[in-house]
């Protein structure tokens, strides 16, 4: 039993050791986690204490997508996920290019995050429980994949612009004299596009199934 006992503990040890390990080496993304999430509390926090001028306004541009979703052309919908998504990941992308990425890429996604947690905040606080549904069965899952899509390239923008800086300031020892690959560079945003082409589908998929079970009053 003693035995049992030991080893039950010991795996525990490794997985708690595995898991601080797999955050040494992936200090950037790990970093980036915690920008996205702040600015998620942030979000929520904020809408919490918003006026009634801000409901109000947040009331009107809610009913307004969800008239539009329900309403077609779902081409339209697709159009506008993906818009939202294309101009943060080409706002990183160009500040991947710059000497200033590693400072200004952290901002946008504090910023994203906040978006995100003042859309589902509001949502929640102002619909309860129906809120709650809507948001994990229809805006979710895109959700999670377009974050996603954006932590992966912030990720890479950060590392291309301190390898730019390290470039030109050689005395400071900002990272390994590692060349990171331009053509790299690329393929890696590329294949971020196309996760946040995915996300958009997934929204306009997840809105045609489970947008139909929910009725606002207020529509």
């Amino acid at each position: 039993m003693k035995g049992v006992v030991f080893i039950a503990k010991q795996n525990k040890k490794n997985k708690i050791k595995s898991f601080f390990g797999i955050t040494r080496k992936n200090q950037i993304f790990s970093m980036m986690i915690l920008f996205l999430l702040c600015g998620v509390i942030f979000g929520c926090i904020y809408i919490h204490d918003a006026d009634d001028k801000v409901i109000k306004g947040l009331d009107l541009l809610f009913t307004t997508n969800l008239k539009k979703v329900s309403s077609g052309p779902f081409f339209e919908t697709f159009v506008a996920s993906l818009s939202s998504l294309f101009l943060f990941l080409m706002l990183e992308f160009f500040l991947g290019l710059s000497l200033w990425g590693g400072v200004l890429v952290p901002a946008v996604l504090f910023f994203r995050g906040f978006g995100i947690g003042f859309s589902a905040g509001y949502i929640c606080m102002t619909y309860g429980a129906k809120g709650v549904g809507f948001y994990l069965l229809t805006l979710l899952p895109s959700c999670f994949v377009g974050a996603f899509s954006i932590l992966l390239l912030a990720r890479e923008s950060i590392k291309f612009s301190l390898n730019i800086f390290s470039q030109v300031f050689p005395k400071v020892a900002v990272v390994p004299k590692r060349p990171y690959v331009n053509r790299l560079y690329f393929l890696r945003t590329g294949f971020c596009f196309i996760l946040a082409t995915l996300a958009a589908g997934i929204e306009v998929i997840s809105s045609l199934i489970f947008g139909g079970l929910f009725t606002f009053a207020n529509l």
